[in-house]
């Protein structure tokens, strides 16, 4: 895995990865090689395309089935693919959790900090596999961002999670931890109901966890919610003065539903809570709009195309998942962060009426090489009956080195070099030219390959698993 230093927007450029042990260059040269050979999946019962099923939890753009298989997919083709096996409990930021206790990162990781002359800083991976964070207790459960990660040990301890080193430490000053919430600010809530908060103030200062609420029977997305079901939201005045004022209550009487509230999914969004989620015990579910000071403040509205829903999670800007009661989960996309910053500063409009479409999420196709899941930043598409992937995320997660320039795709490792060309139907391999059956393509900005397998050439057996709708290689 590469880091390199990242500026405060996380932007940096990539380190040319080191070479690997021979084992590694092998599969990367018969990945490469695969391009030659094709492979056509056969019709099978839970081919890609059928609705995710037997799901017990969801949260963010990951659900966990009754398998204990962890899925996750994206808002292009909301197709989910398999990513972890044995995972007890997940969260958003590619962090999850084992039953054995362990807790794993994968994908494009970055952890920041405040360093000891009060500057911000930041780290960050490529992107890469799933991986074991190192010299932690036994977890019971993992809280996170792409940016800030936390867990709490079966002790009610806490612990902040480096997802770039896979390392841990142990965040001082909270005991008998029962919740963690990271959102705008970190955010823990103790067994007699007290909540802590501490991080960055506006000045880049770092704060201490320090107590500012008490009589907490929950904490979601930025939001406090009371043990008399009042709403706060954890504004800076709680990190730098200890305290809330009113303008920071969210005005909604929950007690009038609380007997039929199941759930309180939040989504704290510059500085109102637009687009929370309130699940009751029918299976209907709301969203809670704290609308711009201007217009007539907090908003109830009922999300009509959601029924029969038992589990939901909001994903910030309107964007949310929901489990449904038969197992299966839809999922939407939230608004643009431009538009939203428009509306809600510049226009003085609050987010009330932002369509909120949900889309069945469907299975995709995972790959697995070797008996391991291989983990992509977009997940494979399959055009007529070729699988397609991501050039980029595969191949470098393997040791390999890809660079785009123009028309030109090339996979490099040490002494081996691949290169194809957009718009062609060859490649050239060490050197050696061969036919390609179908070109490369380029799919939502992304550079896609058709997924050649190694086939006769390397004697590799290929499989289609349609348990778990993945293609897998043994090589």
């Amino acid at each position: 895995m590469s880091e390199q230093s990242m500026t405060e927007d996380h932007s940096g450029s990539e380190k040319i990865m080191r070479c690997l042990l021979s084992a590694k260059w092998f599969l990367l040269v018969s990945l490469a090689l695969a391009l030659t050979f094709g492979v056509r999946l056969q019709a099978a019962e839970g081919a890609p395309g059928k609705s995710l099923a037997g799901i017990v939890q969801v949260v963010g753009n990951h659900a966990i089935d009754k398998d204990d298989i962890l899925w996750s997919w994206d808002e292009t083709h909301y197709s989910a693919v398999p990513i972890l096996t044995n995972v007890k409990q997940a969260a958003s930021g590619d962090i999850a959790l084992k039953k054995d206790g362990s807790v794993w990162v994968w994908g494009l990781q970055i952890y920041n900090w405040v360093d000891d002359q009060g500057h911000f800083s930041g780290l960050g991976s490529s992107f890469q596999q799933p991986a074991q964070i190192k010299d932690l207790p036994a977890i019971q459960q993992v809280i996170g961002t792409y940016w800030r990660k936390f867990a709490i040990d079966t002790k009610g301890n806490v612990w902040e999670i480096n997802g770039v080193s896979h390392t841990a430490k142990q965040v001082e000053g909270l005991k008998n931890i029962v919740a963690l919430d990271v959102h705008t600010y970190n955010s823990a809530l103790d067994n007699h109901g007290d909540l802590w908060i501490w991080g960055l103030t506006q000045a880049d200062t770092s704060v201490a966890p320090k107590k500012v609420l008490s009589g907490v029977r929950a904490i979601t997305g930025g939001l406090a919610i009371g043990n008399d079901w009042t709403m706060t939201e954890m504004h800076r005045t709680l990190l730098e003065g200890g305290t809330t004022s009113p303008e920071h209550k969210i005005n909604v009487d929950l007690r009038t539903i609380s007997a039929t509230t199941s759930a309180v999914s939040g989504a704290y969004v510059e500085g109102r809570s637009d687009f929370s989620f309130l699940l009751q015990n029918n299976g209907k579910v709301w969203t809670v709009i704290d609308a711009y000071p201007a217009s007539k403040g907090v908003l109830l509205q009922q999300i009509a195309a959601l029924t029969n829903v038992s589990a939901i999670s909001a994903k910030g800007m309107g964007g949310g998942s929901a489990l449904h009661r038969d197992g299966t989960v839809s999922s939407w996309s939230g608004a643009e962060v431009n538009q939203s910053f428009n509306n809600r500063f510049n226009q003085h409009k609050s987010m009330a009426g932002f369509p909120i479409k949900p889309v069945k999420v469907t299975t995709g196709i995972g790959i697995k090489v070797n008996g391991t899941i291989s983990v992509m930043p977009t997940q494979p598409q399959l055009f007529g009956k070729r699988v397609y992937i991501p050039v980029r995320g595969l191949f470098e997660s393997l040791g390999g080195k890809v660079g785009i320039n123009g028309k030109l795709v090339t996979i490099s490792y040490g002494m081996h070099h691949v290169e194809l060309e957009l718009g062609t139907s060859t490649a050239r391999i060490d050197g050696e030219t061969v036919q390609l059956d179908d070109p490369i393509r380029i799919e939502n900005g992304r550079t896609m390959v058709p997924f050649r397998f190694i086939g006769e050439a390397l004697g590799a057996s290929i499989n289609w698993n349609h348990i778990y709708k993945t293609v897998e290689i043994l090589l």
